[in-house]
């Protein structure tokens, strides 16, 4: 048995002059020279050591003093003063937790080494920059109580022109205005135009681009007597019927002959999961079109409000499923005041701190070295101090994502030149 560990102290992955300094950490460090004298003579009894040495009664049998190195298993146990160099060298590449785990179990160890080795590459700045945004479950829109009440407003650039777009939440109308300028004086004159036919609605949803973000929106907003609500910046998705609706307008301008006989096949065209058109859900009748259509049909009629109220529900829970099937949507933690994030900032990731919650959901101000910002709550990469705290649980589980079953439940095991030595 000793000759075996003798091998297996000879085949570690170090250097001679790697061992040594392991070695002389070992005997420098005030609990594992403990060890050292427990394997050499005999363990007490448990109630008769340290609570800072009972982690390592708990695997006394896997522990074994060879060629002047503490092993566990056919791992170094590494001392406390080189714990945090071990998990710099571990994480060397900065490879994610799987792979840094694989490393870990093949080649060191201390109570509680997986737990410290998660912990730190969550708390490393190059990897949290790093971290993948996590695409949350679709918020979806509450339908208006009526037409027109609720607006959104964007605009788009299709053939070196620029347009501003305006869609009816309720009924799904479009109305396409095309833009000489694009300065806030235009565009609010656009959508008095607009309004002046409609009527003024209660809520304008619109991005934070300067036209919409600017002194002279906010005058207007308080002078025709309606909510301005800016979605999150660098978050399209929280406008999402302006964005449909720009895509919709491109799509009817790109080949048009015509753009106005475009945009009036759009406006009397039913929607697919109500079959009632976006001219009849805010005009309560049909429009003429190319299309023959029997004198009848032209006069006003409300559409059975309530088919219609129900056909919505079902559509926009279909459209949620989907989406957070297709994105694998999960569920972000809220966010408290002072918590610590990276925020994307002018294409470059900058360190923040949570001021606040904004008023749109998943919305949060955030102060960063330049200033305040505000960004969708998918937008925010938690960060964390660097450094860590020792952890002298020994449970060493798997993190998340590493498989210890079969998907048909049988029990995954290494293989046998991982385990000859238990």
């Amino acid at each position: 048995m000793e000759s075996f560990l003798h091998a297996i102290v000879s085949s570690l992955p170090a250097n001679s002059s790697k061992l040594e300094e392991y070695k002389q950490g070992q005997e420098k460090d005030r609990i594992c020279a403990q060890i050292i004298r427990f394997c050499q003579s005999e363990w007490p009894n448990k109630c008769n050591i340290s609570k800072e040495l009972q982690p390592y009664w708990t695997v006394r049998a896997e522990l074994s003093y060879i060629d002047n190195l503490l092993l566990y298993r056919n791992r170094i146990v590494i001392p406390k003063g080189l714990q945090d160099i071990t998990l710099h060298k571990i994480h060397q590449g900065h490879q994610g937790i799987s792979k840094c785990y694989e490393r870990v179990v093949t080649a060191v160890w201390w109570p509680g080494v997986i737990k410290d080795m998660e912990a730190f590459i969550k708390s490393c700045p190059q990897c949290s920059q790093r971290t993948p945004l996590t695409c949350e479950p679709l918020l979806p829109t509450t339908l208006p109580n009526h037409p027109w009440e609720r607006v959104a407003a964007d605009l788009c650039q299709l053939k070196g022109s620029v347009y501003l777009v305006v869609a009816d939440y309720y009924s799904r109308f479009i109305e396409v205005k095309q833009m000489a300028s694009t300065t806030a004086t235009k565009v609010i004159e656009a959508l008095k135009s607009i309004f002046s036919r409609h009527g003024i609605p209660e809520v304008l949803i619109s991005d934070n681009g300067p036209q919409f973000a600017s002194s002279e929106m906010q005058e207007f907003a308080a002078q025709y007597r309606f909510t301005h609500i800016t979605s999150s910046p660098l978050y399209p998705q929280s406008n999402g019927l302006a964005e449909r609706s720009v895509r919709t307008v491109k799509g009817l301008l790109q080949d048009a002959e015509d753009p106005y006989l475009a945009l009036l096949a759009y406006r009397a065209t039913p929607l697919p999961w109500c079959h009632f058109s976006p001219a009849e859900l805010l005009m309560g009748r049909r429009i003429r079109t190319e299309v023959p259509q029997t004198q009848e049909q032209f006069k006003p009629k409300w559409p059975y409000l309530e088919k219609f109220e129900r056909a919505e529900e079902r559509h926009k829970l279909k459209q949620k499923q989907n989406f957070d099937k297709r994105r694998r949507a999960r569920s972000l933690p809220a966010l408290e005041m002072d918590t610590l994030v990276w925020v994307n900032f002018q294409n470059h990731q900058v360190p923040g701190t949570v001021a606040d919650s904004a008023d749109t959901p998943r919305s949060y101000h955030v102060n960063i070295p330049t200033g305040q910002v505000r960004r969708n709550r998918r937008d925010l990469r938690p960060r964390q101090d660097c450094g860590r705290d020792a952890i002298e649980s020994e449970p060493e589980d798997p993190p998340s994502g590493i498989r210890t079953r079969s998907r048909t439940g049988t029990s995954l095991r290494p293989p046998d030149r991982l385990t000859y030595y238990q």
